[in-house]
């Protein structure tokens, strides 16, 4: 099952957190009302981890007797995300070993996607791999999650158990973010705070849940689209009102659980909208986009003093246009091939063992 309409969705949180990366600074989000919003647009990471975990669901919720099988599912995660995030890293050293050294020891922790980790090692390479760290222990635990916990435990307990790991999350972070124990980054405590993946793990339970309630309510499509608006204002607002508590590891999943859930059961305009074939594209795109700002828009900087191009905004949108361009080439010639070529190789293992099985047995 693809819910199409949620596609679009990763573009918009993409660009939000390029924007978020530009400090806001660029016309016309330097504009107080936006800047307010836009200075916090990096909750647009617990979206996508929301988003995963409801994906997730959608995928393999359906065959409610049938275990996810840990290899092919691994496999199959491998396949997606890593070929473009081997991509970026190479992209983010080679940056590195032209204008200054590279951090081995960080490099190879990226390489294995585990920096986030370990505190002190989270954007010495290419900073918002943090992210895919983070997704990797989702990856890991969720076979053991569905095959041994959600099939073995009503529904209402998972919903207890999630919440209660979002709420102490929450107090957590807010507590000690609020603290005198808390300094500014670089520092371990914001490290462990804010991208330990133990501490985003609700997001991607939530997520879960969320996708089986999708699964018992896929029949009650209809025209959400003025619930959504009212969410979406309801976001703006108080990412725009609240400059005290922090967002960063799951609290706009108050906001963001009830987007998705209305989202994927619209049938409304704004359904139609995303829907349209290069609107999907986008999104599709959006991972790369995402996990290939940093080092293009490095290579574009020293490009631009070269030409000595000082405007920030034509700065800005030159790198936009280009990253969003690079992403969608990066989208047909990496993703896609990488992704046919690992899931051919499993298939081709296959057949092999299958031959000599047979000839064994003759």
């Amino acid at each position: 099952m693809k819910l199409n309409q949620l596609t679009f969705t990763r573009f918009l949180a993409a660009v939000a957190i390029v924007v978020y990366h530009a400090k806001s600074d660029i016309w016309p989000f330097n504009l107080p009302v936006l800047h307010n919003v836009f200075s916090k647009a990096n909750v647009g990471v617990s979206y996508f981890f929301i988003l995963s975990g409801f994906v997730m669901i959608i995928a393999y919720g359906q065959q409610k007797a049938v275990k996810v099988k840990p290899g092919n599912y691994y496999l199959n995660r491998i396949a997606r995300i890593y070929p473009v995030y081997l991509f970026a890293l190479i992209l983010a050293a080679l940056r590195l070993l032209i204008i200054d050294t590279l951090p081995v020891k960080e490099f190879i922790l990226q390489l294995f996607a585990i920096q986030s980790w370990f505190p002190g090692y989270i954007s010495k390479v290419n900073a918002p791999g943090w992210s895919l760290s983070v997704e990797a222990l989702f990856y890991v635990a969720f076979p053991l999650l569905f095959n041994y916990y959600y099939s073995r435990f009503s529904f209402k307990s998972v919903a207890i158990l999630v919440s209660c790991l979002w709420l102490t999350t929450q107090v957590l972070l807010n507590f000690l973010y609020r603290s005198p124990y808390y300094a500014a980054p670089p520092s371990t405590i914001h490290d462990l705070l804010f991208y330990f993946p133990l501490m985003h793990i609700n997001e991607f339970m939530i997520g879960n849940i969320l996708g089986f309630v999708y699964l018992k309510s896929a029949k009650r499509q209809a025209n959400y689209d003025l619930h959504i608006t009212f969410i979406v204002i309801a976001l703006l607002v108080v990412l725009s009102v609240n400059n005290y508590l922090s967002f960063h590891d799951g609290l706009m999943a108050v906001l963001f659980a009830p987007l998705i859930l209305l989202l994927a059961l619209n049938n409304g305009k704004i359904t139609k909208v995303f829907s349209n074939k290069y609107l999907i594209l986008l999104g599709e795109a959006s991972y790369s986009m995402y996990i290939l700002q940093h080092p293009i828009k490095s290579f574009l900087s020293f490009f631009f003093k070269k030409i000595r191009v000082v405007n920030p905004e034509l700065q800005f949108y030159t790198f936009l246009v280009a990253l969003i361009c690079i992403s969608i080439a990066c989208y047909f010639f990496i993703e896609i091939p990488a992704k046919d070529w690992i899931k051919g190789w499993k298939d081709r293992k296959r057949l092999k063992l299958q031959a000599v099985d047979d000839s064994v047995n003759f």
